[in-house]
């Protein structure tokens, strides 16, 4: 595997962000995210490296991170958050896997649920939110119990799912790429390269989400390895 990947800390108190750190060899690197509550007194990140798995890390001194654990999740390990002492670990092609990581040293499988090509993960109230890929869609899991995930609802998509945002029971979710019938392998395909946009959903029942509104963007984009897009809310932007 292609060990190129880095962690990278900078100290942003300044105007211009200083390099502190770097940890090396970290592998096909695709997301991050850091945890203050995982474990108590420590910060963790984790980060996932695809096909090399996931990188528990600790970054409670910024100048000195180290590595907990490589963990070794189900499949390519994608999509990632924290919520409490666990970390949900989406995955291409096994859904969502559950770790308890309140020991960093010694992380401990919890459960798994099939949700497609999950490329990201977002936690919100015990609810698991999921960017499937593939599929298209948005898979709602309940992980009140992290024993027994249940799904409770759906979300289809027009493009690949991947960034999600959760907030006062509002869904905001990015998708990409093509448009169904589109599968992406002949740029001639009715849909290729127009699956690009956004939708918002009211979630307050989240057994029977409501659409708010949906936004194609109307171009058919350049299309090209990179998969990967997000979204994020500030004020009255998207």
């Amino acid at each position: 595997a292609d060990n190129g990947g880095s962690l990278r800390i900078f100290d942003c108190s300044s105007n211009e962000p200083v390099l502190v750190s770097t940890l090396a060899n970290l592998g096909n690197t695709r997301q991050i995210e850091v945890s203050s509550e995982a474990v108590e007194g420590r910060i963790i990140a984790g980060i996932t490296a695809r096909e090399c798995g996931v990188y528990i890390v600790d970054v409670t001194v910024p100048e000195k991170p180290f590595i907990c654990y490589h963990y070794n999740s189900i499949e390519y390990g994608t999509g990632i958050t924290f919520a409490k002492n666990y970390m949900a670990v989406g995955c291409r092609s096994f859904g969502v896997e559950l770790v308890d990581v309140s020991t960093p040293e010694k992380p401990r499988h919890i459960s798994s649920v099939r949700a497609g090509e999950v490329q990201s993960v977002v936690i919100s109230d015990n609810l698991l939110y999921t960017g499937s890929w593939a599929e298209r869609k948005i898979t709602i899991i309940d992980i009140s119990n992290a024993n027994n995930p249940k799904i409770i609802s759906e979300v289809p998509l027009e493009g690949r799912a991947d960034g999600l945002y959760v907030n006062d029971g509002i869904l905001y979710a990015a998708f990409g790429q093509h448009r169904k019938p589109a599968t992406g392998r002949d740029p001639n395909e009715d849909g290729y390269a127009k699956g690009n946009g956004f939708a918002i959903w009211d979630i307050k029942n989240p057994t029977d989400p409501k659409q708010l509104s949906y936004t194609i963007f109307p171009y058919k984009y350049f299309c090209c390895n990179y998969d990967m897009w997000d979204i994020t809310i500030c004020g009255h932007y998207a």
